[in-house]
């Protein structure tokens, strides 16, 4: 190969410019470079783009040879820009002469009417990289010519490329095509319902379709209730085939049912997925449930809730408040007054005045208790976030008042006794 590679060389230099000599020779020198081992693809270019170049001004290729040499150059380009270690601009600029090479080649096949399949896949593959090299900022001009392309792909055979199918729904996810992008998918779940990553796809299409908030009159407000619907039931139909059902998939279905309004159901999907591990345990998600249970007028199953949340969290107190205040609300004083003593005892940061203040008030007010209610009073008021509550200072003055009123009491009963 090095030997043919020079005897082309020093032929070259005599070859006259625009003849058939200077074509062939730079024709075949490429050819040899390709066929090396391994093939010298970056020193192939430079020769088999002068042998286009001369072919192009004396028509010396035919179709077949000159397909072939488009071919090579958009492969030897996109292997270039694909390199390890290429630099960005690099990479832009072999994409680019790779596309400008793939589109002379397809135009050339659709001209003869023999479009490959495979050269319009790696055309609309490339077309789709190209659009996409800044996700943040897609280029419209490209994606719309990828789209085409694969359109195209798609009615060259009564069976499709799988291949094809695949990468039309990210071509319109990234126009924001979400409906067509979302039929697309239905179509290949339809003939495939076993692929994992089709069934993610769909669900949060049908979420982003469906969580639309500039949507304000009734027929939108219709298609948004729509979209969460088939959401729903694009989740409960992968569940029934063993997908989508991850704590984080099965927490995002809770959700999508308290979006819809549907809370009791909401509720019983969490309730039980908090409780046999399907749905991660955290803080916030036993909120959530004591609090649809509450609006549910639930009580007793919200302060159970609650309580129950406090077994798996025993470093905070804010369950014990929480359902202490629950249990106030059902007057149940005793039960109230007890969990926020748990409540404070365990601490709840700058809620923990707010415990103390409850505490006051039961004892003052349901309790009658009135040394405990003066000093529940006194170590709320001892917190700064208390002034936020400008009537503690006045429990305490009718606290300490009624302790006066006590201690006078028992002073006059005493002299009636003595007399």
């Amino acid at each position: 190969w090095t030997e043919a590679i020079a005897l082309l060389t020093d032929l070259q230099k005599v070859a006259q410019p625009g003849t058939y000599d200077e074509f062939l020779l730079a024709y075949v020198k490429g050819q040899i470079y390709l066929a090396m081992d391994p093939p010298q693809t970056d020193k192939a270019i430079a020769p088999l783009e002068q042998a286009l170049k001369v072919a192009d001004q004396q028509g010396f290729f035919d179709e077949k040879d000159e397909r072939k040499v488009l071919k090579y150059l958009a492969q030897i380009y996109y292997g270039e820009g694909s390199a390890k270690g290429v630099t960005p601009a690099n990479q832009a600029e072999d994409f680019s002469k790779s596309t400008l090479y793939l589109k002379r080649l397809i135009d050339n096949e659709r001209a003869a009417k023999a479009l490959s399949t495979d050269d319009v896949v790696f055309y609309a593959y490339l077309l789709v990289q190209r659009a996409q090299a800044n996700p943040d900022k897609p280029e419209p001009a490209l994606l719309q010519e990828a789209r085409k392309t694969i359109e195209e792909g798609l009615r060259l055979s009564i069976t499709p490329r799988a291949d094809l199918y695949r990468l039309l729904p990210n071509v319109m996810v990234a126009q924001n095509d979400y409906v067509g992008a979302a039929e697309v998918l239905e179509l290949l779940l339809k003939k495939n319902p076993n692929n994992k990553d089709d069934w993610t796809q769909l669900s949060a299409l049908y979420l982003t379709l469906g969580s639309d908030e500039k949507n304000v009159d009734e027929k939108d407000k219709e298609k948004t209730f729509e979209y969460n619907l088939r959401a729903i039931v694009t989740y409960e139909r992968a569940q029934a085939l063993g997908f989508l059902k991850t704590p984080k998939d099965n927490f995002q279905l809770v959700g999508i049912y308290a979006n819809l309004g549907q809370i009791e159901h909401a509720a019983e999907l969490l309730d039980a997925g908090l409780r046999s591990g399907a749905i991660e345990s955290d803080k916030n998600k036993w909120m959530y449930l004591a609090t649809w249970y509450q609006q549910l007028n639930k009580d007793q199953k919200a302060i159970d809730t609650l309580k129950e949340a406090a077994k798996h969290f025993p470093d905070t107190g804010e369950f014990e408040f929480m359902a202490a205040n629950n249990e106030f609300s059902l007057e149940k004083f005793t039960d109230a007054y007890d969990l926020a003593k748990v409540a404070v005892a365990k601490g709840l940061g700058d809620k923990t005045w707010q415990a103390w203040s409850l505490m006051a008030y039961i004892s003052f007010t349901e309790l009658q208790k009135y040394d405990e209610a003066l000093e529940a009073v006194n170590k709320a008021l001892s917190y700064p976030e208390s002034k936020k509550d400008p009537q503690l200072p006045n429990i305490k003055v009718a606290i300490e008042q009624a302790i006066k009123d006590r201690a006078a009491q028992i002073e006059a009963l005493k002299a009636k006794q003595q007399q």
